[in-house]
C-alpha cells in the first residue's frame, strides 16, 4: 500500500476508519439546531466516498483542488436534503485542508531538520575521520622526520669515516714515502758498499799485478842473478820475505773485505725483503683503505639517495598536509554553513512545534466542541423519541376510543 501524506477522513471529520459500513451525512440540520445530519450513506456512495478519501490521502494538502474539495462534498452529502450544502462544507473543508497544509510545510520542515540534523552527524564523523586521518599524516611526517634526522646522522657519520679513512690514507702515503726514502738511502748504501767492494777488488787486483811483477822481477832477478845468487840471497830471500809478507797482508785484507761485502750484502738482503715486506703490507692496507673509502663513497651515495627519496617524501608528506588543511578548512566552513542552516530550522522547528501544539490544542478543542455536539445530539434524539413515542401513545389513546364505537 501507497503512503499517504495525511488523513482527510479523519481531519473532514467523514469517517474514523476506511473499514466504515456506513458513513454519516456531513450536512447540517438547520432544524436541529444545526446539528450534523443522521442520515447514513452505505453502498455505492460509501465506496466512492472511500475512493475518494483515499485518492486525496494520496496527494500533499497543498496539492488537493477546490474541484476535489467540491467533489467530495457532494459525494458526501445526502441527496434528500441536505445536497446543497455542498459549496457551504466545501468552504469549511478548505479552511481545515488550509490547516493541514501548514501542519503538513511544518511536518516537511521538521524532516529536513532533521536530514539536516543526520548531515550534520554524518559531517561530524567525516570531521573525526579527517582529524584522525590528519593525526596520522603528522605522526607519518613526524616519523619520516625522524627517519631523515636518523639517515643525516648515519650520513654524517659516514662522511666522518670517510675523513677518517682519507686521513689514514694520507697517514699511510707518508708512511710508504718515509719507506721509500729508507729504501732509497738503503740503496745509495748498497751502491757506496759496492763501490767500495770494486776499489777493494781494484786494490787487489793491483796487488796481483804487483804480486805478479815481483813473480817476474823474481824470476828475472833469478835468471839474471844466478851469478849472484850467493851474495845477493839473502837480500833477494828478505825481499822475498816482506814481499810474501805484503802478499799475505794483502790477502787477509782481501779477505776482510770479501767478509765485510758479503755481510752488507746480507743486510741488503734482509733489509730489502724486510722493505719489500713494508712494501706488500703498505699496498694491502692502501688496497683495503681504498676499498674502504670505495665502499664509504658507496654507502654515502646510497645515503643521499635515501635523503633525496625521504626529501621527496617530506615534500609529498607536506603537500599532502597542505591540501589536508585546506580540506579541514572547507569542511569546517561547510560545518559552519550547516550549523548557521541547522539552527535556522531549529528556529523553524520550534515555530512549527508551537504552531503545531496550537493546532493540536484547536484540534482538541474541535473534538470536545464535536463530542458535545454528538452528546447534544443523542439527548436531542433522545427526546425526539420520547416526544415521538409520546405522540404515539397519545395518538394511539386517541385512536383506540374511535375503535371501540366502531
Amino acid at each position: 500500500m501507497a503512503d499517504t501524506y495525511w488523513d482527510p477522513g479523519n481531519l473532514l471529520q467523514i469517517t474514523e476508519s476506511d473499514a466504515a459500513l456506513e458513513i454519516q451525512c456531513v450536512g447540517r440540520a438547520r432544524s436541529q439546531h444545526n446539528s450534523r445530519c443522521r442520515w447514513t450513506l452505505c453502498g455505492a456512495d460509501r465506496s466512492a466516498i472511500l475512493r475518494k478519501v483515499q485518492e486525496l490521502a494520496l496527494l500533499p494538502p497543498s496539492k488537493v483542488t477546490q474541484h476535489d474539495i467540491e467533489t467530495l462534498a457532494r459525494l458526501c452529502l445526502c441527496q434528500k436534503y441536505h445536497s446543497t450544502q455542498w459549496l457551504e462544507v466545501a468552504q469549511r473543508w478548505k479552511l481545515v485542508v488550509a490547516k493541514a497544509i501548514k501542519h503538513h510545510e511544518r511536518l516537511s520542515k521538521s524532516q529536513e531538520l532533521a536530514a539536516a540534523e543526520s548531515q550534520l552527524t554524518i559531517a561530524k564523523l567525516g570531521l573525526e575521520q579527517f582529524q584522525k586521518t590528519l593525526f596520522a599524516a603528522r605522526t607519518e611526517f613526524s616519523n619520516s622526520e625522524a627517519r631523515r634526522r636518523a639517515v643525516e646522522k648515519e650520513l654524517d657519520h659516514a662522511k666522518n669515516s670517510q675523513l677518517k679513512m682519507v686521513e689514514e690514507l694520507a697517514v699511510a702515503r707518508r708512511l710508504l714515502d718515509g719507506e721509500r726514502m729508507k729504501t732509497t738511502k738503503l740503496e745509495d748504501a748498497a751502491r757506496e758498499t759496492e763501490r767500495c767492494v770494486r776499489e777493494r777488488d781494484d786494490e787487489l787486483a793491483e796487488a796481483r799485478r804487483l804480486l805478479e811483477e815481483a813473480q817476474t822481477i823474481m824470476a828475472e832477478s833469478t835468471a839474471l842473478m844466478s851469478e849472484r845468487r850467493d851474495h845477493l840471497l839473502a837480500e833477494e830471500q828478505a825481499k822475498a820475505m816482506g814481499l810474501e809478507q805484503a802478499i799475505h797482508h794483502l790477502e787477509h785484507r782481501l779477505s776482510e773485505a770479501n767478509a765485510q761485502a758479503e755481510r752488507i750484502s746480507n743486510e741488503h738482503q734482509a733489509k730489502t725483503r724486510v722493505l719489500e715486506e713494508s712494501q706488500a703490507t703498505l699496498m694491502l692496507r692502501l688496497s683495503e683503505a681504498e676499498a674502504r673509502a670505495t665502499k664509504c663513497a658507496a654507502e654515502a651515495a646510497e645515503t643521499r639517495r635515501d635523503h633525496e627519496a625521504l626529501s621527496r617524501d617530506n615534500t609529498a608528506a607536506a603537500q599532502q598536509f597542505r591540501h589536508l588543511q585546506s580540506d579541514l578548512e572547507g569542511v569546517r566552513a561547510e560545518i559552519r554553513r550547516r550549523t548557521d542552516h541547522g539552527v535556522v530550522l531549529e528556529r523553524e522547528l520550534q515555530t512549527a512545534r508551537v504552531e503545531n501544539q496550537a493546532l493540536l490544542t484547536t484540534h482538541s478543542q474541535l473534538r470536545a466542541q464535536n463530542t458535545a455536539l454528538c452528546e447534544q445530539v443523542a439527548v436531542l434524539e433522545a427526546s425526539l423519541a420520547r416526544c415521538f413515542r409520546r405522540r404515539l401513545s397519545a395518538w394511539l389513546r386517541k385512536s383506540s376510543p374511535s375503535k371501540k364505537k366502531a
